[in-house]
């Protein structure tokens, strides 16, 4: 099947110039009627300069938190696994371990700001990593970057993340920075995602911005560390793979915003985060481009915020390893396809009560494989959330349930954290699993976990 690959990228950049002369005009506008010493940059949109991270009223900031938490599975039972085979599951501990996080940001001139943050845990025994590869600890870096701004633009050097969807926690535009599943125990978006090092420079008026970003470091999805639930001994095949080629991702992010709405367009050159291998070439990774086109929308009405993104992606290719190391489609290497993608969202918050619920659904349109082959064609995944404080701030509780459009699986958790003082809580949740034989979750169906956690911050 003959199939023409059309890059819209180099338009978006030529509509990127004119832009520009827009984005100087409304610059003439500020520097005539604002001083732009005294300039407050928080009146802009977070989204673009991340100042809810970087504070400028506070000179320097260090956070500092340590926690410790068990986790285990609790419930002894059969998984079916096909052909009348079961697999017997027993109760065990998970997690035993002690987390230390930092953050760190500091004002090192005037307009140039640094942020840093580094997580190290420590394993002990009954944890399964401690016992499956008797590591005692690990650490990585997560943040590390500088910023330095100036009257209508900002560079941002250095590793950080970028999230270009408006539909919290299940947009389709979310595929920049990639993610890290080790638990069940964090599964939020928001919280796997991982940092890269990468340049940003944006430009902005009163209610516009250009955004581009560009990595000469793309950074994949880990492979499971052995220990993890979801490790398995093939993916030892896959590792110490070195890349031979210079790769780089690069995007580009036109916003528009009014009184009660905001809307991106959006277009990037990008790798897919999950790793591809050539199973006939000693498992050698194999990377290749894709083009992704997106929109992105987001409209307020009173306490309710409706958001909907829109995803082109131009001759992805096809996955070929599954969750814990399964391999789907081996000889499926030049396999690609074009997908169409949408997520909608609904917001509700208050004082006391957040609401959202989401829905993202993809679709194949085109493929370079045979039409009559078999297999599925629509994917995608649904999200709800409740959260609530009580007790003024004391308790807060939230209860959360995914997954996916077909019925394959569903995830289910509740969690409760109680605050003894300012700097110390308990965090108590309950995670439940449900997963079909052809789901990949299937060998975690019905798993029970509960978590329990301490937790001190200054």
């Amino acid at each position: 099947m003959n199939r023409t690959e059309f890059n819209i990228v180099p338009i978006f950049f030529v509509l990127s110039l004119f832009y520009t002369e827009s984005l100087l005009s409304d610059q003439a506008y500020i520097e005539d009627y604002v001083d732009g010493d005294s300039l407050d940059l928080e009146d802009f949109s977070e989204e673009i300069f991340d100042f809810e991270e970087l504070d400028e009223n506070k000179e320097k900031a260090f956070f500092f938190t340590l926690s410790h938490q068990f986790l285990g599975q609790i419930n002894s039972h059969n998984i079916d696994i096909g052909e009348g085979e079961q697999f017997r599951k027993n109760r065990t501990l998970e997690n035993n371990r002690t987390k230390i996080s930092l953050k760190v940001r500091d004002e090192l001139a005037k307009n140039l700001y640094f942020q840093a943050s580094w997580q190290g845990e420590i394993y002990f025994k009954g944890d399964q990593i401690h016992e499956d590869s008797s590591n005692t600890a690990t650490t990585r870096l997560n943040e590390f970057f500088v910023q330095r701004s100036f009257k209508n633009s900002s560079l941002k050097l250095g590793r950080q993340t970028i999230t270009w969807g408006k539909t919290l926690g299940n947009s389709v535009l979310d595929i920049i920075n990639p993610i890290e599943f080790v638990d069940f125990s964090i599964i939020d978006i928001e919280d796997i995602r991982l940092n890269q090092s990468m340049m940003r420079f944006d430009m902005y008026s009163l209610d516009s911005s250009l955004s581009f970003f560009l990595t000469l470091d793309p950074q994949f999805d880990p492979l499971p560390p052995i220990g993890s639930i979801f490790y398995s001994t093939f993916l030892e095949l896959l590792k110490n793979q070195q890349v031979d080629e210079t790769l780089y991702e690069i995007g580009l992010n036109l916003s528009k915003d009014y009184q009660n709405s905001s809307f991106s367009l959006i277009a990037a050159r990008l790798i897919d985060n999950q790793r591809r291998y050539d199973f006939s070439a000693d498992f050698s990774p194999v990377h290749r481009y894709f083009n992704l086109y997106g929109f992105a929308g987001e409209q307020s009405y009173k306490d309710f915020l409706f958001t909907i993104d829109i995803a082109y992606s131009q001759n992805k290719f096809e996955n070929n390893i599954g969750l814990q190391g399964l391999i789907s489609n081996p000889l499926m290497i030049d396999a690609k396809s074009d997908y169409l993608g949408t997520s909608l969202g609904l917001e509700y918050g208050s004082a006391t009560n957040n609401y959202s619920v989401s829905i993202s659904v993809e679709k194949e349109i085109s493929s370079s494989i045979d039409t009559n082959t078999e297999r599925d064609k629509s994917f995608g995944t649904w999200l709800m959330r409740y959260s609530k404080t009580f007790l003024s701030e004391t308790l807060n509780g939230s209860i959360s349930m995914q997954g996916d459009i077909n019925n394959q699986y569903l995830i289910s958790s509740a969690t409760g954290e109680y605050k003894i003082t300012d700097d110390i809580s308990l965090t108590t949740q309950i995670i439940i699993i449900n997963g079909r034989l052809s789901s990949p979750l299937n060998f975690f169906d019905n798993d029970i976990r509960i978590s329990s956690s301490v937790s001190w911050t200054f």
